[in-house]
Parts: C-alpha cells; structure tokens; sequence
C-alpha cells in the first residue's frame, strides 16, 4: 500500500488592524506571511530590560525630574545597588521596563492611570519622537503619604 504525500497548506493569519510596527514584520505586496508577525517576545525584552544601560537611563532621568521623597529614594537605591553589584545587577523596575518597551517599540499611544508626578510619563516621551499620550489622575492629597502635586 503506498500513501500520497499530505499536502501542506499555507498557513493564515488574520489581519489586524491595529499592529505595533516596531515589533512585527510586515511583507511585501503578494507575498505569503509564513509565520506570524510578531517578531519580539517576551524573553528577548527581559533580557535587554536586564543589560543595565536602561538603569543608567533611568537614573539620569530620576536625576532631570524635579526631586520629591520618592525620587530621592530611587537615585539612592539605584546609585548603591550599582555600587555594591555592578554590571552583575540584574534590575528592573517601572521606569526601567518604560524606557526599555518605548525605544524597542515606539508606541504611537500611550495611556497612564494614575499619573501622580509624570515620571513613568517622562520616561516614555523621553523614548519616543511621537506618542499621543492620556494621563489620568484623581490628584488625591497625601498619596501613599507623599504630596500629590
């Protein structure tokens, strides 16, 4: 008994309106979409998350924003776990995930609830050249026991 090889069929993806562009292929005209679009996972952004540079960037930023007692806070944890681990510190934080995700995805919107001081805001406009951006706030006085401007 001989059987006939099984006929593979292309396969298909659907189409969707809304892509982030940074982070998916697109084909050319006519061409099949062989795999899905999404080209970036969530492995390959932990691992750059955790190469540091966005730590150092997360600093500088800390540093430019006007300083209250959380941001103080930051700068100090940041400066000492640099200082007592080096390169070796694997750290991730908000503010840190915000750069990485804003210079690796160029987001096109970015909605933020609960805004506070702006800095996670900051940190996205700071990625990227354009971005609409929502910022909500109910501004409720002694937030978390800190000022809310």
């Amino acid at each position: 008994m001989t059987t006939s090889p099984m006929k593979l069929t292309r396969p298909a993806y659907p189409n969707t309106s809304i892509q982030v562009p940074n982070a998916c292929y697109e084909t050319r005209q006519g061409q099949a979409q062989w795999y899905p679009p999404v080209m970036i996972g969530a492995d390959t952004l932990a691992e750059t998350i955790a190469r540091g540079e966005y730590l150092d960037e997360a600093l500088a930023l800390m540093e430019r924003l006007d300083a209250d007692e959380y941001t103080t806070y930051l700068r100090d944890f940041y400066r000492e776990g640099m200082k007592r681990f080096g390169v070796a510190w694997k750290y991730a934080d908000i503010v840190t995930v915000l750069l990485c995700l804003s210079e690796t995805l160029k987001p096109r919107t970015y909605l933020e609830i609960g805004v506070r001081r702006g800095r996670s805001a900051c940190a996205v406009a700071s990625k990227t050249s354009y971005c609409s951006m929502f910022l909500f706030d109910m501004w409720m006085t002694n937030y978390a026991g800190m000022e809310n401007p």
